[in-house]
């Protein structure tokens, strides 16, 4: 059942299958008892008519649907009967008879007005049968687009939930492993405070959002300097901004988790050679690496750390979709993170 909900393209085979089969009964049974001048050879000639007529419509039908020109879509189905009307009239005349298994009843001869009357219903019929074909796959879409959503609603705020609740371990544990006077608790308890709202925001929400980049970066900025980076026995990574941030969106904590991981697992100590954070605007996408030494010593919570990264994939294939590359990876002594997200 889950196949045939999703209407993989299997499933719409099978089902096609079956109802052009069913289809062809009926109409053989019920046109050998009422005509008795018909056949099953006169069916069966007659139905790849019906077929090219039913896919011609709803493929023009789904196009127009995708890309939104239904203009177009109608003067595609303009030329489609027209060119149709002909194509049937050397069917039904000549073809049809050359094969010995003439459409007409013997011993009649159509008018032309009577041959466009029959021709418009034929179309009319498949036409009918391939919208309303059309219409059932976009129903079964659209339920399928409600059932991965709800599974993404929740796999996003789980996921969002757990990074959320990362990163405030990694803020608290070093806000309460270093002394500070009290005029810098003080101002380090604000910044832990800012950055426990921007964390734990997205849990009074339905679901996780992007955010400007701006803010992002401002909270990025803002962890920075509860760390002391750049400051004697802080940590020593720079970070290159462009000039302008506005028009773009990122998840929440994605360069706050590059970060973080650079801390974890980076040499940060030294002035001369310190880890690297960049963010570059490109022809209207952006990207944001990180280049970092990697320390020889032992990191006791090094889990938590592949941790975050691998969530922060998880959360940018949720929301993103196909619109971002993501790569981290070791080379030689030195860790790579690199985001590239399309305009």
């Amino acid at each position: 059942m889950d196949a045939i909900f999703l209407f993989s393209k299997t499933a719409r085979f099978i089902a096609h299958s079956v109802a052009w089969v069913g289809y062809t009964a009926l109409m053989i049974a019920h046109n050998t008892a009422k005509y008795p001048s018909s056949s099953a050879a006169k069916i069966l000639l007659i139905m790849p008519l019906c077929m090219a007529i039913f896919y011609a419509v709803w493929f023009i039908v789904r196009r127009a649907d995708r890309s939104r020109r239904w203009l177009g879509g109608l003067v595609r189905l303009a030329l489609f009967y027209i060119a149709g009307t002909a194509i049937g009239y050397g069917y039904v005349y000549g073809i049809a008879p050359a094969l010995g298994v003439p459409i007409q009843v013997p011993g009649t001869t159509y008018t032309h007005s009577a041959f466009l009357q029959n021709v418009f219903l034929f179309y009319a019929r498949f036409s009918f049968f391939a919208l309303a074909a059309f219409l059932v796959e976009k129903c079964l879409t659209y339920l399928r687009e409600i059932k991965w959503d709800r599974a993404r609603i929740a796999e996003l705020k789980a996921s969002s939930g757990l990074l959320g609740a990362h990163f405030l371990g990694n803020v608290l544990q070093r806000y309460y492993s270093r002394p500070d006077d009290q005029h810098r608790q003080a101002e380090a308890a604000r910044q832990v405070d800012d950055l426990i709202q921007y964390a734990m925001d997205v849990q009074d929400k339905d679901t996780d959002t992007l955010i400007p980049l701006r803010r992002e970066i401002e909270h990025l900025q803002t962890l920075m300097a509860l760390h002391r980076v750049g400051e004697p026995g802080g940590p020593q990574v720079t970070l290159e901004l462009p000039d302008r941030l506005v028009g773009y969106k990122v998840p929440r904590l994605t360069f706050i988790s590059a970060y973080e991981n650079i801390l974890k697992y980076g040499v940060t100590d030294e002035p001369a050679n310190p880890a690297r954070m960049q963010l570059k605007i490109v022809g209207g996408a952006y990207q944001f690496r990180t280049y970092n030494r990697i320390s020889t010593e032992p990191l006791p919570d090094r889990r938590r750390a592949s941790l975050g990264l691998g969530l922060v994939r998880s959360r940018l294939e949720l929301m993103l979709k196909d619109k971002f590359t993501l790569e981290y990876r070791r080379q030689g002594e030195r860790f790579f993170f690199h985001l590239y997200v399309k305009p």
